[in-house]
């Protein structure tokens, strides 16, 4: 799923939890549950077995994470709680970042325990759409969005 939607989603629960600490921690449990969901990521666009990312991939990924920081301030600005927001927001960009970006993707993989959570969870939980569905998987996400922007009262 794209970073975009993982933090409206955790924006939206963190939103109801009360507590900033709530709000993170629901909010990376909402990233798990969301790739669960068929959805549209780069993965989509790489042949099975080759996952080797592109400068297209790069790109895209860029663009996404200023997406959604973007989206993060936009939504906390509007919140009666901006703290639980953003919280919630952060939480739900957590497990992308702290699994996927290059600089300490390969040292935070193979920590004792969160070397278990990235391949039984993250990935092993993962419903990525393929190529041939790449719209489907499109569509979920962007209801996942509206829905969270609904329940922001957006």
């Amino acid at each position: 799923m794209m970073v975009t939607a993982h933090v409206a989603v955790g924006a939206a629960v963190g939103a109801f939890t009360g507590d900033p600490v709530l709000a993170f921690l629901a909010g990376t449990a909402s990233h798990f549950v969301m790739d669960a969901v068929p959805h549209l990521d780069a993965g989509t666009l790489m042949p099975m077995g080759k996952e080797v990312y592109q400068t297209r991939d790069y790109i895209w990924a860029a663009l996404d994470a200023i997406l959604c920081l973007g989206f993060i301030w936009l939504l906390s600005t509007h919140a009666a709680h901006p703290s639980l927001v953003i919280a919630g927001g952060l939480g739900g960009l957590f497990p992308d970042a702290f699994f996927h970006t290059p600089p300490w993707r390969k040292f935070t993989r193979n920590l004792p325990g969160f070397h278990w959570v990235q391949e039984r969870i993250h990935k092993g939980w993962q419903s990525t759409a393929v190529p041939a569905d790449w719209f489907a998987g499109l569509v979920t996400q962007l209801i996942a969005i509206g829905v969270s922007l609904w329940l922001l009262g957006f």
